[in-house]
């Protein structure tokens, strides 16, 4: 387990993400077929090693867990990785060109011969901006990843809370069905006896009845939810449902601060689309520098009626008609678009900032409200209880008031679950 703790580390994850993806560099191609059995029985292996069976996993440990495994993060790793090693090789010279050429006079036996070493030289500069390109592209795909992994975060949290709150909703349902069962049970033994109405006994089984048709409802949603985290942490399987450790807060939240404009400028989506943006003008360069000639060096060796001689041959193109025009057009436009993309991330940023704060207030004060009017039931059904055990206070009343404490629980749990969405937006914002 030590050893996979140090994998859970960002280097560890970006290792395992990666595999051999730059093993042999440019050393020739080595084929590497994928092994499907070997890969399945690997995985089960790590998932279980990860999550053992009954073990509870904390909010921490599932998110080493989903930032290991999840295969869309892994994907985008590939993606940093493969577009760092382009920017290794980005901007090099072409290869030389070697050119022979023999000849034989028609008459006698003379021959000639020779040799030349063709050079092309960039004095244009644009190799220089072609590796200033392939290192932003670079920078570009790894501030997409961090961005990613903010989002996918801001999910797997989200998703915690509602299984947490799914498991209390769950047990919460579940006594209060026992409960409805026992006083369906005692009223039906009342009306025989005279002492309750049919109106009473029509309440008790319709409460029984919605009771079953919520624990329904209820584990249906669990079940999907439980199966879209296996999905999210990349586990496999053979894993089954994964439980969670941890509690939820008590009473309201407090709330959480909404991010200033510097932080929001800090936003890795927002400094992915300005990179992109710097892309952009930086290929617009190139183009327009790929309209200015280029030198090209011919050395050459050559024998020719009986003497030997060296030349050089100096030549360069001669951009007159179409100098790169519609290359220059097209990264214009791209660079439009990319400026317009980060104006347009940049408002994005803003509106989410400023519509989470406005929803966690008015979720807060649903939230106190429905944890108040909670407060005051259960006093209210404590009263009732003890009024009900000195016989002052019949069962169909006391049935229908647990009822609505347990309903009101309820309304809480969804007010806090909206609240705690809100906030872990604005925390990953």
């Amino acid at each position: 387990m030590r050893m996979i703790h140090r994998l859970l580390t960002p280097l560890g994850i970006a290792c395992l993400a990666a595999g051999a993806l730059l093993t042999g560099g440019c050393t020739g191609y080595r084929p590497d077929p994928p092994n499907l059995q070997g890969n399945a029985a690997e995985w089960r292996e790590l998932s279980l090693a990860l999550v053992p069976p009954g073990k509870s996993v904390s909010w921490e440990h599932m998110r080493d867990i989903g930032l290991l495994l999840n295969p869309d993060l892994n994907k985008a790793r590939l993606k940093c990785l493969s577009s760092q090693a382009a920017a290794r090789y980005a901007g090099l010279w072409e290869d030389p060109s070697l050119s022979l050429d023999a000849a034989r006079y028609l008459k006698g036996l003379q021959y000639d011969r020779g040799a030349g070493l063709g050079l092309s030289i960039p004095v244009s500069g644009r190799t220089g901006i072609e590796r200033k390109v392939a290192e932003l592209y670079s920078t570009a795909d790894r501030l997409e990843l961090l961005a990613q992994e903010n989002a996918y975060l801001m999910r797997l949290r989200s998703l915690y809370f509602f299984i947490r709150i799914a498991h209390t909703k769950l047990n919460l349902i579940h006594s209060r069905l026992k409960q409805a069962s026992e006083e369906k049970e005692n009223i039906l033994r009342l009306c025989d006896l005279g002492e309750a109405g049919a109106a009473d006994r029509h309440a008790a089984a319709q409460r029984h009845n919605d009771l079953i048709k919520e624990l329904q409802e209820l584990e249906n949603a669990h079940l999907n939810k439980h199966l879209e985290l296996l999905n999210l942490l990349g586990l496999h399987p053979s894993v089954g449902e994964v439980e969670i450790a941890g509690a939820l807060p008590e009473g309201v939240p407090s709330p959480v601060e909404l991010p200033s404009e510097s932080k929001l400028m800090a936003h890795p989506r927002l400094q992915a689309a300005l990179c992109t943006y710097q892309t952009s003008e930086e290929e617009l360069r190139l183009q327009i520098r790929k309209q200015y000639p280029d030198l090209s060096l011919t050395p050459g060796l050559s024998h020719e009626e009986g003497d030997n001689k060296f030349a050089l041959e100096v030549g360069f193109t001669l951009p007159l008609w179409n100098r790169n025009r519609e290359a220059i057009a097209r990264a214009e436009s791209n660079r439009t678009m990319n400026k317009q993309n980060a104006v347009d991330t940049w408002h994005e940023l803003l509106s989410q900032a400023h519509a989470l704060g406005h929803r966690q207030k008015l979720a807060r004060q649903h939230c106190r409200n429905e944890y108040e009017r909670l407060a005051a039931l259960r006093e209210t059904a404590a009263q009732q209880e003890q009024l009900f055990e000195l016989g002052e206070l019949d069962l169909p009343t006391l049935a229908a008031t647990r009822h609505e404490t347990y309903a009101r629980r309820l309304a809480y749990l969804d007010c806090l679950a909206e609240l705690l969405e809100i906030q872990v937006a604005l925390q990953y914002l």
